[in-house]
């Protein structure tokens, strides 16, 4: 019992549940490289400790558990969502639950693990576990990807034990698609510039910078373009910020110019280098004319569009598709039925659509309405509590990501590290504005 007291207590339970998070996200990058069903297995015995250990610490302490509006609605989503596939399950005699089973997991842990863990870790004033985490989460992938570049820019295919390769066919390609690798490396490269604006030592700023320049030429080597996009635009705002902070002893009037004139200026280098480093790979003696690097498909909306109009179609096709939608699983169905059969393997590319016509428009309300409490949360972050530090950063890494999702769907029912990540910044948003501002920061100064 002593043993149990020790170990159930606030700051092991945080740590062991951003464990969870990370790891959980992790075998979510994973899938794509190697065969993930024998660690399946240790993900749902470090998931179920997980909320065991979350039970047994409020029974012992006895503490009632508090529910905000925020999060109810996200628990209210997943109730949607496991109702959405029992209907699914009594009309065609399936089972649909089953069949959405990791996406409804990794939903959950979205939902109901990262975003209250990104809640309580800033109340709590910071957390050392975590912050080692965000390092280590960082810092490997990009070693990874600086192995990755210095391949494909030899020209060499990297196998995957999974079967699959990692290359350049117009697009980097890490074994998926262009716009999942483009939408982590949108995550990465903020995130790494992020880190490079908030360390302290000059080492780690060094590191960081490396990184961000690593992942900057990752994302505009996977022709994302709609990573890009957003990318630039959180580009923008962040040494928007920065420099805004960093002039703080000089008339507002000349700050807001300054921090306007740095913000577009280096909007404007971001595009310059972007175009740079095609010229570079598509020039290497390495690179032959099959694999140079170019946009490629419909470079206009008209491609988004027609997608859209199908996905619209498909969720006002009965009343059932409605309520109940189709499943995350079978949207891409649903579109190549609705489009008879011109269009094959594409999602709905909005993640507005795709809750919708995953798990119909109830669930999508219920999604609208947390969105709005986030927006509620920034604009008092803003206006209200008038916050001008460097925590000014994590709401642009939030809007960015859903920036690129009006025209992907990364963040809900596809377990993509983008989502986790996602869900917990607007967990530590929203604990943020909802706490005393001399309660804690969240990240300790010099991390």
């Amino acid at each position: 019992m002593n043993m149990m007291n020790r170990l159930l207590n606030r700051q092991n339970l945080i740590s062991f549940g951003l464990f969870a998070v990370f790891f959980h996200a992790s075998i979510s990058l994973l899938q794509y490289f190697i065969d993930i069903q024998g660690i399946l297995i240790a993900d749902y015995i470090i998931l179920g400790l997980t909320s065991s250990a979350a039970i047994l610490f409020f029974a012992k302490q006895q503490l009632p558990v508090r529910f905000q509006l925020a999060q109810v609605l996200l628990l209210l989503f997943i109730i949607w969502f496991i109702i959405s596939c029992v209907s699914m399950s009594v009309k065609y005699n399936n089972d649909w639950v089953t069949y959405n089973s990791f996406s409804i997991m990794s939903t959950a842990v979205s939902l109901l693990l990262a975003f209250p863990l990104g809640y309580v870790l800033i109340r709590e004033g910071g957390n050392k576990t975590g912050t080692v985490l965000l390092h280590i989460l960082l810092l490997a992938w990009t070693v990874f990807i600086i192995f990755v570049l210095a391949s494909v820019f030899q020209g060499k295919t990297i196998p995957t034990p999974n079967g699959g390769t990692i290359s350049m066919k117009k697009s980097l390609r890490l074994n998926c698609n262009r716009n999942t690798t483009g939408s982590w490396e949108l995550m990465f490269f903020l995130g790494c510039v992020c880190m490079m604006l908030r360390c302290k030592q000059l080492p780690l700023r060094i590191v960081y910078g490396i990184s961000s320049a690593a992942h900057y030429v990752a994302l505009t080597l996977s022709n994302s373009r709609t990573s890009i996009l957003a990318t630039t635009a959180g580009f923008i705002a962040l040494v928007g910020i920065a420099v805004y902070l960093r002039l703080e002893k000089n008339g507002k009037p000349r700050r807001l110019l300054l921090s306007v004139i740095a913000a577009l200026a280096a909007g404007a280098v971001f595009y310059f280098l972007s175009g740079l480093i095609i010229q570079l790979y598509n020039s290497s003696t390495s690179s032959s004319v099959a694999n140079r690097v170019g946009i490629t498909g419909d470079t206009t909306l008209h491609g988004r569009t027609t997608i859209w109009k199908h996905s619209i179609a498909g969720i006002f096709s009965s009343f059932r598709a409605a309520m109940f939608g189709v499943t995350p699983a079978s949207t891409i169905e649903m579109i190549t039925q609705m489009s008879g059969g011109k269009i094959h393997n594409m999602y709905t590319h909005n993640q507005f659509l795709e809750i919708a016509a995953g798990i119909g428009i109830p669930g999508l309300c219920l999604f609208l309405a947390w969105f709005f409490i986030m927006l509620k949360d920034m604009y008092k972050l803003l206006f209200v509590q008038k916050d001008r530090t460097f925590f000014l950063l994590i709401p642009v890494l939030i809007l960015s990501l859903m920036l690129m999702n009006m025209a992907e769907a990364l963040l809900v029912f596809m377990y993509h590290i983008s989502g986790f990540a996602f869900f917990l910044l607007c967990g530590i948003l929203h604990g943020r504005v909802n706490k005393p501002a001399e309660a804690g920061r969240l990240f300790r100064p010099g991390t």
